[in-house]
């Protein structure tokens, strides 16, 4: 399992628990940064949950950019505002202060939104 350590990036070159990796995919996420937001999403919304990553951050000629995620699960989730505080208050403690949006579909959401069918389309899944 992934520990939690903040990490911490200069452009392609991020320093993980006084380790240097120089990984960074198309995605413009380094591979550490999304085995950490899969591992968050799995510990918090459930193993067998889904995650996209959409928006800018697909993008290979922008730079920057806030980190849009879809995140799907079949299961029911009781309290959505919780484990939305829960996502958000982990992603700070381990990707360190970044802007991080997220849209969350659990089976209560019956209704197909186009902003999801727009995040699977153009998105890369983690």
């Amino acid at each position: 399992m992934l520990q939690y350590h903040s990490i911490v990036e200069w452009g392609s070159v991020a320093l993980h628990g006084g380790m240097i990796s120089h990984i960074k995919d198309r995605m413009r996420l380094l591979e550490i940064q999304r085995q950490a937001i899969k591992t968050i999403v799995s510990d918090i919304v459930g193993p067998e949950s889904r995650v996209w990553l959409f928006g800018s951050r697909v993008d290979d000629s922008k730079s920057g950019g806030d980190i849009d995620l879809l995140i799907e699960t079949d299961t029911t989730l009781t309290n959505r505002v919780a484990v939305l505080c829960k996502l958000e208050g982990r992603f700070a403690k381990v990707l360190g202060d970044r802007k991080i949006d997220v849209l969350l579909k659990d089976a209560r959401t019956t209704q197909e939104q186009p902003i999801y069918q727009a995040a699977r389309a153009n998105g890369k899944p983690l």
